[in-house]
């Protein structure tokens, strides 16, 4: 699984993927598996299932290794804030579904994958606290 997070304060899965088909020109519209609302757009930790999970398509993003991983994306520009609590709690169960359905996977931010050189995951988004508590679930 790859985290990405949106580089805005406000935003949707339906806004990430109008953008994503037109400046990107990705013809499957949003690059995302699942996006992770902050109340902005949408409720304050509500899970949108993209199309490419409902139609098991592989991830949209540029990276190779990326293709083929689950691509999970919180709204926010995590250069000022930290993600919601909703969010990561919505985070939490969204891992947990994802868990039974597929079994236990590697988590990686965007920033870590081969080649990459986005920032979207800022300095206020808890990477270390998050793959500490994914470490211990699978303990």
């Amino acid at each position: 699984m790859v985290f990405h997070g949106s580089a805005n304060r406000k935003g949707s899965a339906a806004q990430l993927s109008r953008l994503h088909h037109q400046i990107k020109g990705l013809k499957d519209g949003l690059a995302y598996h699942f996006v992770i609302g902050n109340g902005s757009a949408t409720s304050d930790g509500e899970v949108e299932v993209g199309e490419r999970w409902l139609r098991s398509l592989p991830s949209g993003g540029a990276e190779p290794e990326a293709a083929h991983a689950i691509s999970i994306c919180f709204i926010g520009d995590f250069y000022s804030a930290g993600p919601t609590k909703a969010q990561l709690e919505a985070l939490d169960e969204l891992l947990d579904y994802l868990t039974i359905k597929v079994g236990p996977l590697p988590v990686i931010s965007h920033r870590e994958l081969a080649g990459s050189e986005v920032t979207c995951l800022g300095p206020f988004f808890p990477e270390a606290q998050i793959m500490d508590a994914l470490a211990r679930q699978t303990d």
